[in-house]
């Protein structure tokens, strides 16, 4: 519960990493795919879906390509365990806060709690107050019509800044639980809080969140199973690429189908990366089966490639022969339609054109 939004973020990261999503022209989702990734996290749920994404787009785990949302580098992520992945979302967070300041308050005031006890909020604003007022000097500042000693971190703000960042950012990061008490809103630091604040690794804290690994079993029905609790998130990317997912109640339960494949294939994957995705950490060898079917569909495969050629055209069949024959474009040029149409290339169209004029040529 604590790491929910980074577990969301990686599981979104995940999703999109393996079906890019389209961006309309205002920068939402179609339809189509938020409906897909609001399986993930909805909305309605805190944080919301287009706030993970603006995350995981700050943290580069998701970049934008012309209208579509991609997954970035991975790499560098996937080695991170779950307490360090959470710190990167946690420090990307606090630092956008537009008052530097008024964060830096907040930390210091939260570090100074004690982590499981309970504290009133409007009790926490008053001390955090008094942490600003002991630790800096007073310096003179227009107030209306007068002038006044106020602390520099101590903005007009601090209250609602400091309200704000308890009810929305720090929830969400797992730094403070909160509650009621007779009406009053309550809140106290948790563990996982503390440490964040401290920038520590506590054993106990590795021990209840430990790193997931990446196993699961390719059965002969063509369905490959995993434990929602063992599965790293990120590592599903490859499976959601080239299965169907059919089942993540208790377990996560992938079918692979030739659609599935082809379509995985068409959008630029490699199938030898997938089948040694499988062999690296399937727990048990692969049915012969799957392997053989594996290897049919990899074989039976269309696979052609597109080329954009870039030509030169002109109506007097003369004028091409000179251009193809001339020992200054030869190297340059190759016919492709007899007397109308050379293609050129190692030469790049402002060259060509800059260089045709010269020799007098009139390039439309």
């Amino acid at each position: 519960e604590e790491l929910s939004i980074s577990e969301a973020i990686c599981r979104l990261t995940a999703a999109i990493a393996a079906h890019p999503a389209r961006l309309k022209n205002d920068g939402d989702l179609f339809r189509e795919d938020k409906r897909r990734l609001e399986n993930i996290r909805g909305d309605e749920d805190e944080p919301s879906l287009n706030t993970c994404l603006w995350i995981a787009e700050g943290l580069g785990w998701l970049v934008r390509v012309d209208n579509t949302l991609r997954a970035g580098n991975l790499d560098n992520l996937i080695g991170l365990n779950r307490l360090q992945r959470h710190r990167l979302v946690y420090d990307w967070l606090n630092a956008q806060n537009t008052d530097a300041s008024a964060c830096d308050v907040i930390e210091r005031a939260l570090a100074d709690l004690r982590p499981g006890a309970w504290y009133r909020v409007m009790d926490f604003i008053e001390y955090a107050r008094k942490v600003v007022d002991h630790s800096e000097a007073s310096v003179l500042r227009a107030a209306g019509a007068h002038y006044e000693f106020v602390s520099p971190s101590a903005s007009r703000h601090l209250d609602t800044q400091i309200a704000r960042a308890l009810e929305e950012r720090l929830c969400w990061l797992g730094v403070i639980g909160r509650g009621e008490c007779e009406g009053d809103a309550c809140f106290y630091v948790t563990e996982l809080g503390a440490a964040l604040l401290a920038n520590e690794e506590p054993p106990a804290l590795l021990e209840r969140y430990p790193t997931r690994t990446c196993s699961f079993v390719v059965q002969p029905n063509y369905e490959i199973v995993a434990s929602i609790e063992d599965m790293d998130p990120l590592m599903t990317a490859q499976l959601e690429a080239f299965a169907e997912r059919v089942s993540e109640d208790r377990m996560l339960v992938y079918r692979l189908s030739r659609d599935c494949f082809v379509r995985a294939l068409q959008e630029g994957r490699q199938a030898d990366t997938f089948i040694a995705f499988l062999l690296t950490h399937s727990r048990e060898k692969l049915p012969e089966n799957v392997r053989i079917t594996l290897s049919d569909w990899c074989g039976a495969a269309k696979q052609v490639r597109l080329r954009t050629y870039h030509v030169i055209e002109a109506d007097d069949p003369l004028l091409v022969a000179e251009l193809e024959h001339n020992r200054q474009w030869r190297e340059y040029v190759a016919p492709v339609a007899p007397h109308t149409t050379l293609r050129y290339h190692n030469i790049s169209k402002t060259q060509l054109k800059r260089a045709l004029e010269k020799e007098g040529y009139i390039v439309r």
